[in-house]
């Protein structure tokens, strides 16, 4: 594969499952700063920001979501 695709040698190719739902863990991971402001922001437009918002509470102090008014979201202060 790695001549296929003439990736050089000194890369390695992992195949990993997990898809768009690996990734709710993988941004606030890499974008909730470490120091003493742990928050989010989160934009609630459905089940699958919803379900983001969820995820990154783990990782964050604070999460702050901006949810439509009739919407039926995942409360976040």
């Amino acid at each position: 594969m790695l001549t296929r695709r003439s990736i050089p040698e000194e890369y390695r190719v992992l195949f990993l499952q997990g898809g768009g739902v690996g990734l709710f863990s993988a941004i606030p991971l890499n974008f909730i700063a470490r120091g003493a402001q742990r928050t989010a922001d989160y934009i609630i437009a459905g089940s699958w920001s919803n379900s983001a918002a969820r995820e990154a509470e783990k990782y964050a102090d604070k999460i702050h979501c901006i949810t439509p008014p009739q919407g039926n979201a995942h409360h976040c202060e």
